[in-house]
């Protein structure tokens, strides 16, 4: 089942973050991104077993910074 049809399905009205212009999803389309407007990433349908709270999903991001500001092995 699409995110669209639970949305449809629970009554949900079509406007949501992911309207908006202030709304950034992830890159890597996980179903979540960042809403400038509320300040805090946004995920409105969390499938079962793949569910994050907020807090990790800060540290999720965060992880992925500091990864990639590190050089690789190759490198050195």
């Amino acid at each position: 089942m699409t995110l669209d049809e639970v949305l449809r399905q629970r009554g949900v009205p079509a406007r949501d973050c992911r309207d908006c212009a202030k709304f950034d999803a992830d890159p890597e389309g996980r179903g979540f991104g960042w809403c400038q407007a509320h300040d805090m990433y946004v995920k409105l349908y969390h499938p079962d077993g793949n569910w994050h709270s907020q807090c990790q999903f800060k540290a999720i991001r965060l992880v992925r910074e500091l990864g990639r500001a590190r050089p690789s092995p190759e490198a050195v």
